[in-house]
């Protein structure tokens, strides 16, 4: 021990010594520099007079932790943390052993999912929607062209039509050469045929009655129309009655099939010629129907313009017991010939 401090105590002085000489002669003996350093475990200087150092160490680096593997040993998956940069959103950590893989439910899972319910039920709307304007359409189209449904609300028409009965009528058939002698037909009202006083409805249901009655879903209000049967045409010559008590077209005695039994033909008698462009209309119930003979009496206007008519009806919908085919009874006037003498059927 006294040994080795004091070869620690000569190095110092040799030390010290070497300085001092140094200061006293301003330089560095490289020499004495080298043995100084190699004294102390020092590198030597360089030949250039500048001390050279040793670079810093710098301790091992390890790569981050994105770029480290997954496993651990054994072969296990090390957990995963999944997170979400997005504001507002959540995450759910989980693990699994020997899979490699992780399962997460995000938030912005639910979001999306929420916004396909929400496209589903938009587009579901949008597709009824769709339907039911394609619905009004056709509607509108089929009652402005093809047929319009009509109710009845008397017993002038009986037994043919019963008050409440509801029918389509055939809008095709409106020109006097499309209209036929027996054909039953509804028509607008050409002024003072119709004493039924307004009835006093809600203003809200009306619109709506209106709306549907416009696109032919609600049968058009009877206010406005009636239905009578077809007994002469523009030209014709009318008169009643014969001696059997029957209605002639033209000279030519009818048969009515359609009168129901013990209803004369007319209670009234009658003889006029139809101007052209004109109809001369009868109900079928003959002894409960004002029609162009009552109106012709009292008004002198008991002919209805061809232009008033709305159609032809042709079947009854509704109600379900009396469905069906409105009878063609044409045929009653089949030997009818025309104004100027020759016989055209129902014509």
């Amino acid at each position: 021990m006294s040994s080795q401090a004091d070869e620690e105590m000569s190095e110092d002085q040799v030390v010290r010594r070497r300085v001092e000489t140094a200061e006293d002669s301003d330089t560095l003996d490289p020499s004495a520099d080298a043995e100084l350093a190699s004294s102390v475990g020092a590198e030597p200087a360089s030949s250039d007079g500048e001390v050279t150092e040793e670079p810093p160490s710098i301790p091992p680096s390890f790569p981050p932790c994105s770029a480290r593997p997954s496993y651990v040993e054994g072969g296990e998956t090390e957990p995963k943390v999944v997170t979400s940069s997005a504001p507002g959103t959540s995450s759910v950590a989980s693990s699994g052993a020997g899979t490699g893989s992780a399962s997460f439910v995000t938030a912005n899972d639910a979001e999306s999912k929420d916004a396909e319910e929400t496209q589903s039920w938009q587009r579901t709307l949008l597709e009824i929607v769709a339907v039911v304007a394609s619905v009004l359409l056709v509607s509108v189209v089929i009652k402005t062209f093809f047929v319009q449904a009509f109710s009845v609300p008397s017993g002038s028409m009986e037994t043919t039509l019963q008050p409440g009965d509801k029918f389509f009528v055939n809008r095709m058939v409106k020109s006097e050469d499309e209209i036929r002698r027996g054909d039953v037909v509804v028509f607008v009202d050409p002024g003072g045929w119709l004493t039924i006083p307004a009835e006093q409805k809600n203003p809200v249901a009306e619109v709506g009655q209106k709306i549907l009655q416009g696109v032919g879903i609600l049968p058009a209000d009877t206010g406005h129309y009636l239905v009578k049967r077809v007994i002469g045409k523009g030209g014709d010559h009318v008169e009643c009655c014969t001696a059997e008590g029957r209605i002639s077209v033209n000279g030519v005695p009818i048969d009515e099939p359609y009168l129901a039994p013990g209803i004369s033909p007319s209670l009234e008698a009658f003889d006029v010629t139809v101007p052209r462009g004109n109809l001369w209309l009868m109900g079928d119930n003959r002894s409960n129907s004002k029609d162009s003979r009552w109106h012709q009496r009292e008004t002198g206007n008991g002919f209805v313009p061809v232009d008033n008519v709305a159609g032809r009806a042709f079947i009854i919908f509704y109600p379900f017991d009396r469905v069906g085919k409105i009878t063609d009874n044409t045929a009653a006037f089949a030997n009818v010939p025309d104004p100027g003498g020759v016989a055209v059927g129902g014509q």
